[in-house]
């Protein structure tokens, strides 16, 4: 089984609005809840995390549930700006397969946070799900 831990990093420099898109095939055992990874932003210059993020799913899993808490964890070697290793928040995901389903399911998790008065920041987590 493979477990993909996935960061994002985003910089609100210049920008009022950026976006991100990111998709992962993972394989996750039938019958068992399996903890997916780790969506994250936080800010170049400080280090610093914005307020929770408002989540969507489009679509929401056909076979089974996901799951996401807002926590804190260490950001990866590839933060930038000095960063690696300082916790930041992020969402947590899980996914939970339907009891005994075995099989494709897919889903598009998206998380906007608004830092700096009006600016919008976007991410979209693109899972194909094999339950096995």
């Amino acid at each position: 089984m493979r477990i993909f831990t996935f960061f994002a990093a985003f910089a609100a420099l210049f920008l009022s609005f950026s976006s991100y898109a990111h998709a992962d095939d993972i394989t996750v055992a039938a019958n068992r809840t399996t903890h997916i990874g780790q969506m994250s932003i936080y800010y170049q210059e400080d280090c610093g995390n914005p307020a929770k993020p408002t989540v969507t799913y489009s679509p929401k899993p056909a076979h089974g549930t996901i799951r996401v808490e807002w926590k804190a964890a260490a950001l990866g070697k590839k933060a930038k700006s000095g960063c690696a290793g300082k916790n930041a928040y992020g969402l947590s995901v899980w996914y939970t397969p339907n009891a005994g389903y075995r099989g494709k399911d897919y889903v598009k998790i998206g998380m906007r946070s608004v830092t700096y008065g009006t600016n919008s920041h976007y991410m979209a987590w693109k899972l194909n799900i094999t339950v096995k």
